[in-house]
């Protein structure tokens, strides 16, 4: 609170009857409860999107599993399959020579 005092006059601008229309005396009792709440708002949402971070991770990591496991399966067939091809026409290339 001692640096807080100091710091509040520059934020709201000097003097704050000017500029917010309330007493010094009443905005400086305002400001820790305005700042609890905030901090506590704060909190509360990054425990709640913390949570939903867990899980979409989760599902993303399964998800992202799965879907390489896929893709490499399909490369691995391709090649396969264009390799066999090549295979065949070079054995037809000698065998009409």
């Amino acid at each position: 609170m001692v640096l807080a005092v100091p710091l509040v006059p520059g934020a709201v601008g000097d003097p704050v009857e000017l500029t917010a229309g309330l007493p010094f005396r009443t905005f400086l009792p305002a400001v820790p409860a305005g700042a609890t709440g905030w901090c506590a708002l704060h909190i509360g949402l990054g425990a709640a999107a913390g949570e939903t971070a867990r899980r979409v991770e989760k599902l993303v990591g399964t998800g992202s599993t799965v879907a390489v496991v896929v893709v490499t399966a399909v490369v691995v067939l391709h090649r396969r399959k264009a390799a066999s091809r090549s295979g065949i026409e070079k054995h037809r290339s000698r065998g009409d020579a």
